[in-house]
């Protein structure tokens, strides 16, 4: 504008949360989601990527199965649309950039249900979302070494290392909460 602002199209914003929202939720370095969005706008936004079998939006294996508005995700888990949004709040379920929620956001919601007549509120969960954060810091220095595949096999290779690291790092919790109980009992 005349007095300095810059105007953005909805189409740009859109854009820089499905950026921000893939840097933080699938850990993608910002190199891979130019290389992805540079893709998208050659084949079109919704087309599969070029050799990948995956959406240009959506580049997670298998993600995109569960589409579901917050009242949709609410009445499956059975919990308030209001906690719904509580636990968004929270940052322990997220919406995707296209506004559904995914099968994560399915899975985290409900084991929440779960652990609602336990007496566990939203409040208590926050610990979960820091550990999470922490994790997803050495699971992304772990991988370093890995992140710049040059081939297929490279890349197969250095999503193998992500998950084994992140299934490593959800047994080790669980064995130190096993052992903290029996030491603790």
């Amino acid at each position: 504008t005349p007095s300095g602002y810059r105007r953005f199209a909805e189409r740009d914003l859109a854009q820089l949360r499905s950026v921000l929202t893939l840097q933080r939720d699938q850990y993608l370095p910002l190199k891979v989601i130019r290389e992805h969005l540079e893709d998208e706008a050659a084949e079109g936004a919704g087309q599969p990527v070029a050799g990948t079998g995956l959406r240009a939006d959506d580049f997670r294996p298998g993600a995109g199965r569960v589409r579901l508005t917050r009242g949709e995700l609410a009445e499956m888990v059975e919990l308030p649309e209001a906690l719904i949004a509580t636990l968004e709040s929270i940052g322990l379920v997220w919406a995707t950039p296209a506004g559904h929620y995914d099968e994560d956001a399915l899975a985290i919601a409900s084991i929440v249900a779960q652990l609602a007549p336990l007496g566990v509120e939203p409040r208590h969960l926050r610990p979960f979302r820091v550990v999470a954060d922490r994790d997803t810091g050495l699971v992304e220095q772990i991988a370093t070494p890995f992140s710049q595949p040059k081939d297929r096999g490279q890349r197969e290779h250095a999503h193998e290392v992500v998950r084994q690291a992140a299934a490593l790092l959800v047994q080790l919790h669980g064995a130190l909460l096993r052992a903290e109980l029996v030491r603790g009992g």
